[in-house]
């Protein structure tokens, strides 16, 4: 899929640490409901949180907070909206190239949660 990036440069969370917008293998249950939270709260105060939700849903995004929906979110509405057939102007990149991020260690983002 493809897909313009353009607005991806007025993000919040451009540059930000993608491991609050994404899962790490061993995130238990709870530590999972507060980076979703966090991300989430992020995605609020974005400049581009519609343009940043219909990519996700159009490209079926499996993983991460994207336009201040999950995984689940997502899910539902991809399955409550109408069907579309593919668009030619989109190109998909990775998350990190998205997000412009840099990763940090597991302990520097989990003190940053309980903050």
């Amino acid at each position: 899929m493809t897909w313009f990036w353009d607005w991806q440069l007025r993000a919040r969370c451009r540059g930000m640490d993608i491991n609050v917008f994404f899962p790490l293998d061993d995130e238990t249950r709870g530590d999972r409901l507060r980076r979703e939270r966090v991300a989430k709260q992020i995605c609020l105060g974005c400049p581009v949180l519609r343009e940043c939700r219909s990519y996700a849903v159009a490209s079926l995004e499996e993983s991460g907070i994207w336009g201040a929906t999950s995984e689940v979110d997502r899910r539902y509405l991809a399955r409550s909206s109408p069907r579309r057939t593919g668009d030619p102007k989109t190109t998909h990149t990775s998350a990190a190239t998205a997000f412009g991020a840099k990763r940090i260690t597991q302990a520097h983002r989990v003190n940053s949660l309980a903050e």
